[in-house]
């Protein structure tokens, strides 16, 4: 049923009223209840439902007063209750010569506990539908006023005790309930605007409400109808002031809205979820509607230390709702916003599957339900775990087609250049994934994620290129291609900052692997670099997992597979000279170390492996999946890092030696220069900082 068509029978449920009032008067007038029954017989005949009346009376006077108690009113026939509509007594008083020259003036009315039930079935059927021939003969009822001159309706009191109101969803099974105390509203005259005053509740919340309305010949005439209206409740205060051109229609909606509350906490029983303690909280606007959109402009709001500026339209005509948005920001605190802290730690998502991708489906099918067109600027955003300056991004959807235009940001003293196209209208649906970045402070990244100073330094580039089809994360994991390159260039790494007996898996493998992190209060990492090729759903790495420090050097190969998420990673170290050679031999007695330490990495991403057995990987080899992806990684097995030659590169620059210039520039970041020795003759550079050093870089390679 159109909004139109409600407000109309609305009006038309009015005027009808109005002659049941007059034809009362005449009937009653000597004997009231002999006439009760033809009322009563009068509505079922209208709606098709039973409507049992108590005693009737009416006391005559140039005012007279028509009373009635024991009201009742039968609900549908598939309803929850009996009865849609019961009061304990109604009282209506009108003045009699306005009356007899077509005006219906309401002196005085008076509802004791109605209580009314509104409902609706698993289909979406309201209880207050009463069926085609019911509406017909409001309809025409109200036509037939009109046509004989109508009536004028004008209200100069009302008094309500005791009301209840509820509306069920018979589709979702919630329950809204609002119960009146007491209202109360009163006019001068019926051409006077209404003022009301109520005191209520909402789903067991106090709420207050003052209101200055226009007359309410204005509103059943459907002309321009002036709102001023106050709501308190749960600690906030919401005005609207405005109008409404035409309000039998619902149509012509001019109304600026202003709410206040000094803190989120207290809507939390408005929300149905706990807010977090954060304000003061401010928001004003324009609510607006034209021909089928409806506007919310001139929009700030403020909250604690956040801020939104901007304005959006929903447009209901066409295929599809479209949603516009402008939205601007000095800046927005999500972690605020959200009550999520840094130490929060992160839940796995989807079924308890053993598996780091989720098999859950993404929400596809929503993008199929609209458009939209919405922008969002911000000079600084803060979330959980790290902080963004200067973010620039548009989202654009049209029939099921997203496109995240390139989103642009500085990030740790970088730049973020990412763009995301997502098909919801294939099956299954598309993604592709670009990322740029370029000189991230990847210390200070790893400090705002983790709030540890483990890393001084390490100024990192990203080059990610992704696409892949699938529904779900583990779908499009296991169909994945494209490419992945991290360049680390130098830092100082805290090493008594990194726990390398850890449950971390990468902390362990660097711990085994330079033995001598443990011995110093610090580490001069001069690179470290990641690369990956990612072929339906094998992401391969030819000698391209790469850790450089002044005393050793890691290089490493291998496979994951994200189809089933199993690791085989082989990866080995090197003292850079003898003395540090030394050190490690003496530091490594009696332990499963050797001075070229291997390791292989296996297990799932889930529950990772280290095999620490290099003699044992010699005679073995390795397994067969990371000798086939890696073109022979059995060989490396037997010395990934042995090298001769007059130019011999060191570990970071043969990790990138496959890669093109563009994605690291002449001058990557973890490219050093070596002796024909291969002993480093490159000092790192001066520190910024990492979390969790190496840990943090190579966490997404090693699974954990």
């Amino acid at each position: 049923m159109q909004k139109r068509t409600v407000f109309k029978i609305a009006g038309a449920v009015v005027a009808s009223v109005a002659v049941v009032v007059i034809a009362a008067v005449a009937y009653v007038a000597t004997n009231a209840n002999e006439y009760k029954g033809v009322l009563v017989n009068l509505v079922q005949d209208v709606t098709g439902r039973e409507l049992e009346l108590g005693d009737l009376s009416l006391v005559p006077a140039l005012q007279p007063t028509v009373a009635v108690s024991d009201v009742r009113f039968a609900n549908a026939e598939w309803g929850s209750e009996p009865d849609m509509v019961t009061a304990k007594r109604a009282e209506v008083r009108f003045d009699l010569f306005n009356l007899l020259s077509g005006k219906l003036t309401v002196e005085d009315l008076t509802l004791v506990q109605p209580d009314i039930l509104l409902e609706t079935d698993a289909q979406g059927r309201g209880n207050w539908e009463l069926g085609a021939a019911a509406v017909e003969q409001v309809e025409q009822a109200s036509d037939d006023a009109v046509e004989a001159g109508g009536f004028v309706v004008g209200l100069l009191e009302l008094a309500i005790s005791g009301a209840r109101l509820r509306f069920l969803d018979g589709a979702t099974g919630e329950t809204i309930k609002l119960v009146v105390d007491e209202l109360s509203a009163w006019a001068d005259d019926t051409s006077s605007p209404l003022a009301v005053k109520t005191v209520a509740e909402y789903n067991d919340i106090p709420i207050s409400i003052e209101a200055t309305l226009g007359a309410l010949q204005a509103l059943l005439g459907n002309e321009p109808y002036p709102v001023e209206m106050s709501v308190e409740a749960a600690g906030a205060l919401v005005t609207a002031k405005g109008a409404i051109e035409r309000p039998m229609e619902g149509a012509g909606v001019s109304l600026d809205i202003n709410a206040k509350a000094a803190s989120l906490a207290s809507l939390s029983d408005f929300a149905g979820a706990e807010l977090p303690p954060l304000g003061p909280l401010e928001v004003a606007g324009r609510v607006s509607d034209g021909e089928g959109v409806y506007r919310l402009e001139d929009l700030k709001a403020t909250i604690g230390g956040s801020d939104v500026s901007g304005e959006l339209s929903v447009l209901l005509t066409g295929d599809r709702p479209k949603l516009s948005a402008q939205f601007v920001s000095t800046h927005l605190d999500l972690t605020d916003l959200t009550g999520t802290t840094k130490s929060t730690a992160p839940q796995p998502a989807g079924k308890n599957t053993g598996r780091v991708f989720s098999p859950d489906p993404l929400p596809f099918e929503a993008l199929r339900g609209f458009d939209a067109d919405v922008s969002f600027k911000a000079g600084r955003l803060t979330t959980p775990q790290i902080s963004v300056q200067q973010l620039d991004l548009q989202v654009l959807l049209d029939n099921g087609h997203l496109t995240l235009k390139p989103a642009m940001a500085q990030v740790a003293g970088g730049s973020i250049d990412a763009g995301l196209v997502v098909d919801a209208g294939s099956t299954p649906a598309g993604l592709t994934l670009n990322v740029k970045g370029s000189q991230i402070d990847l210390g200070r990244l790893l400090k705002e994620a983790g709030g540890k100073d483990v890393l001084a330094g390490g100024s990192t580039d990203v080059a990610i290129d992704l696409s892949g089809q699938g529904d779900s994360i583990q779908a499009l994991a296991a169909g994945l291609n494209g490419k992945v390159l991290v360049v680390t260039g130098a830092g100082q790494i805290r090493n008594k900052l990194i726990d390398f007996a850890g449950a971390n898996v990468t902390t362990q493998v660097l711990g085994t692997l330079n033995p001598l992190a443990e011995q110093s209060d610090s580490t001069s990492m001069i690179c470290a670099v990641v690369r990956y090729d990612i072929q339906n759903g094998l992401a391969n790495s030819d000698r391209g997992i790469a850790f450089e420090t002044d005393k050793m050097a890691i290089l490493g190969a291998g496979t994951i597979n994200l189809k089933n998420e199993e690791l085989s990673l082989l990866i080995e170290s090197k003292a850079k000279d003898d003395a540090a050679g030394l050190a490690v031999t003496a530091l490594t007695r009696g332990r499963s170390v050797s001075l070229a330490g291997l390791v292989q990495v296996g297990g799932t991403l889930s529950v990772p492996e280290i095999q620490l057995n290099p003699e044992g990987l010699l005679k073995q080899g390795v397994t067969a999946s990371v000798a086939v992806a890696t073109g022979g990684l059995s060989e490396l097995a037997k010395g990934l890092l042995d090298q001769s030659g007059p130019a011999v590169l060191s570990p970071c620059q043969t990790a990138q030696q496959k890669t093109s210039p563009s994605a690291g520039g002449n001058s990557e970041p973890g490219q050093t220069k070596q002796a024909t020795d291969g002993g480093s003759k490159e000092a790192p550079s001066e520190g910024v900082e990492k979390k969790g050093g190496v840990g943090g870089l190579l966490k997404g390679i090693l699974g954990n």
